[in-house]
């Protein structure tokens, strides 16, 4: 690449935001040293600009909040379905095991594994698993189970055998 890109990308890191600072300022604590003339004068803002930020910012979440309700809070040992990072599916059961701050639950799953989900993620259960739901399938003609959560078809006995998937090594 040619000097001429360099510098131009060096002089949009320079440029402040509407906040005063620059994004170099804001990462790094200072300004980079280019080739244009700097004025090394105040760097806090007049009431005037904070208060064009403050209702920017009021505007956006009130614009964002239109189309959103917020989920009530779970409490411990509550049964919920925790969503799939693999599939987008509710197929995994466990029970809330923890409460962190900001939305954050420590969740025991049915397999023994402990996982850390965000609200979001956790859904209740209607009810814990019947030793029926899951019954030892034949490897020759499995049957698919249904979700307990919605009816969806979530597959066959356990879509997180990864003793299955992995090879052994």
């Amino acid at each position: 690449m040619n000097d001429q890109f360099w510098k131009g990308l060096l002089a949009i890191r320079n440029t402040p935001l509407l906040c005063g600072k620059s994004p170099a300022e804001l990462l790094l604590g200072r300004t980079l040293h280019d080739s244009l003339p700097r004025y090394p004068g105040p760097t806090t803002l007049d009431n005037e600009t904070k208060a064009k930020i403050l209702d920017i910012n009021k505007k956006e979440k009130d614009t964002y909040d239109q189309h959103t309700t917020p989920l009530p809070p779970l409490q411990t040992g509550i049964r919920v379905g925790i969503r799939s990072r693999v599939d987008s599916d509710w197929s995994l059961l466990g029970t809330i095991a923890e409460i962190k701050p900001n939305r954050t639950y420590i969740v025991l799953t049915d397999q023994g594994s402990t996982l850390t989900r965000n609200r979001r993620y956790l859904r209740p259960s209607p009810s814990p698993p019947s030793n029926n739901t899951f019954q030892q399938n034949d490897e020759q003609n499995p049957t698919p189970t249904t979700n307990p959560l919605g009816g969806r078809h979530v597959g066959l006995r356990d879509p997180y055998d990864l003793r299955k998937r992995c090879p052994k090594n």
